[in-house]
C-alpha cells in the first residue's frame, strides 16, 4: 500500500518541501496547507484521535522575516492545537550553544522573531530540551575555520513534550544537512502502544511520517 505525499516546490529544483506519510497513518481527517510555497507547508491530521499539526518549514537563506511572519500568522490561528514544526530553519536560536565560527549575529532578525513565536506559542526545542548543555551541530561549512551550526531541529508544543521518547541527529545522504529523527508516543491502549516517528531529511526537506506499533 502506498501512503500519501503532500509537496510545494517549483520548477526550478532551487527549493521545495514536502511531507510523506505511511499509510498506517493516512486517514480521512488529513488536510493540507499551502502557507507559502516551497517554503512552508502544514499537514492537520488524526493518528488514533491525536489531533497533530505537522509544519515542515525551509527557512531563507538571507534575513527576511517575512516566511516566519506567516508562520506567526498560521500557528495565532491553531493554537489550540498540538503543533510540531520542523525542520532546516538556516537559524540558530542560541549561537552560544548552536555555532562554532562564523559570524554569530548572522540571521539576528529571524532569530529574534522566532524566539518570540517560540515564547508566545509556547514551543520548545525538543533536541536542547533533551540536552541542555551539549553542542552539536545540524550542517557544516568547509571552511577555514569550519563553521558548525545546529539549524535543524523540531519545535514542539508544550502539551506534546511528555509524549517525546527521543530526539537525535543523524548523517545525511546527499546533503551537507545531517537528518532528525523524532519520536513520541501516542495515545494507545498500553498492550498496543503506538510510537510516531518522524525523520526529516533537508533536500530541501522532507518530512517522512510513520508509526510503529510495539507490544
Amino acid at each position: 500500500m502506498v501512503g500519501q505525499s503532500f509537496y510545494s516546490g517549483t520548477s526550478s529544483n532551487a527549493n521545495g518541501v514536502a511531507i510523506l506519510v505511511n499509510p498506517n497513518i493516512t486517514n480521512n481527517n488529513v488536510s493540507f496547507n499551502e502557507i507559502c510555497e516551497s517554503r512552508l507547508i502544514a499537514l492537520e491530521l488524526s493518528p488514533n484521535d491525536t489531533e497533530l499539526v505537522i509544519i515542515n518549514i525551509y527557512g531563507p537563506n538571507n534575513d527576511d522575516i517575512k516566511l516566519f511572519q506567516k508562520l506567526d500568522k498560521y500557528l495565532l490561528k491553531n493554537n489550540d492545537k498540538n503543533i510540531l514544526i520542523g525542520c532546516d530553519f538556516n537559524t540558530v536560536l542560541n549561537p552560544l550553544l548552536d555555532k562554532r565560527n562564523g559570524n554569530s549575529n548572522y540571521h539576528s532578525k529571524i532569530r529574534k522573531i522566532l524566539n518570540d513565536i517560540i515564547n508566545s506559542c509556547e514551543l520548545n526545542d525538543v533536541w536542547r530540551i533533551l540536552n541542555p548543555e551539549k553542542k552539536l551541530f545540524s550542517w557544516f561549512l568547509n571552511t577555514k575555520p569550519r563553521v558548525c551550526s545546529r539549524i535543524d531541529y523540531y519545535l514542539a508544543s508544550s502539551s506534546l513534550m511528555n509524549s517525546i521518547s527521543y530526539c537525535s541527529y543523524y548523517p545525511g545522504h546527499r546533503t551537507d544537512h545531517s537528518a532528525v529523527l523524532i519520536k513520541f508516543n501516542l495515545n494507545t491502549p498500553k498492550e498496543a502502544q503506538d510510537t510516531l516517528n518522524i525523520i526529516t531529511v533537508s533536500c530541501k526537506t522532507i518530512l517522512f511520517l510513520k508509526i510503529l506499533k510495539t507490544v
